[in-house]
């Protein structure tokens, strides 16, 4: 575990490395070779997301990279991928990875005495050690046994709803043309940034607000709250963009609605339903409940992206 998202590091680094050559070696190819290799970075460490979107948001308004032709020199990538060796080589490993799959009871009573700052760690040592002998004793499942398997279905069916809700909720479409929709809302470019770092530094402080609120609220209330609650914004922001020129006025209310709209999906879609699919898995399904799951939220990702700018020039 802890092995693998340090070679990621490397990932990070090669997709700067690729991105800050494009414009050298006049290949828009090596741009696109960055993007994927930037995709499978993402893919492979999804928790951080947030933080990562948030500081490509700012870093384009430093003084150096406002200018088009200094672009290439930005480095955001590499930033997250430095902290992580930083911090991370001096981080122990998952006390569960060494237990379950490395069976090393010594390593991983360490590595959670490290973790919880005492040493009275034997109730969540016999638990991990309990779940590793029913591992032990299962059957291992793929993707098609979770298809097969009556039992798993439903959850598994569940799970690729959740992840259809979460991306047709749109929030991608509001992150990939959120300059769009700014200067369609009346404000000029430069103005239009600052509204995506507000945007940005809201999205990010949702999300540490509920993951405190999480198991007090509940999984199921925050994601249908949060999805009704962006509807709700949708429509406000729809009416606001069509009657913005009868009514200039309108521009501003389409702003908060944007925001209002990354909160609710911060605090909902955005982090609720990766908690709700290992939940709804034992340790031996979830692997494939999961690799299920990471596709379809992709594939859905990838269809708003593709679909929005039809939709807006449609419609605008």
């Amino acid at each position: 575990m802890k092995g693998t998202l340090l070679l990621n590091n490397a990932v990070a680094f090669t997709c700067a490395a690729l991105q800050g050559c494009s414009k050298v070696s006049k290949s828009f190819e090596v741009l696109i070779a960055g993007h994927v290799v930037a995709g499978i970075c993402c893919v492979s460490c999804l928790e951080g997301c947030d933080v990562i979107t948030l500081m490509t948001c700012l870093i384009p308004l430093c003084c150096i990279l406002s200018r088009i032709d200094q672009w290439t020199h930005n480095t955001s990538p590499t930033i997250p991928a430095i902290y992580s060796l930083v911090t991370l080589t001096f981080c122990p490993e998952s006390p569960k990875y060494l237990l379950v799959n490395k069976r090393d009871d010594d390593g991983a009573d360490a590595a959670l005495i490290w973790l919880r700052k005492t040493s009275d760690v034997s109730e969540e040592m016999k638990a991990m050690k309990k779940e590793r002998q029913d591992l032990r004793n299962s059957p291992k499942f793929s993707v098609l046994d979770l298809m097969r398997t009556s039992d798993l279905r439903w959850p598994l069916i569940i799970c690729i709803v959740l992840q259809m809700s979460q991306q047709f909720s749109g929030i991608n479409a509001v992150v990939y043309y959120s300059t769009c929709i700014f200067i369609s809302a009346g404000l000029s470019k430069e103005t239009s940034q600052y509204a995506i770092v507000a945007t940005g530094v809201v999205k990010v402080m949702m999300t540490f607000i509920s993951a405190l609120i999480m198991d007090r609220a509940g999984r199921r209330s925050l994601h249908m709250i949060g999805l009704v609650g962006m509807c709700i914004s949708s429509v406000v922001l729809v009416v606001c963009l069509s009657l913005q020129k009868t009514l200039p006025g309108l521009s501003y209310i389409s702003i908060v609605a944007v925001i209002i709209y990354t909160c609710l999906f911060a605090t909902g879609p955005g982090a609720i339903l990766w908690f709700m699919v290992t939940e709804m898995f034992a340790q031996g399904h979830r692997s494939a409940a999961v690799s299920v799951s990471v596709v379809i939220n992709w594939l859905c990702n990838f269809a708003v992206g593709l679909v929005f700018p039809i939709l807006q020039v449609s419609t605008f």
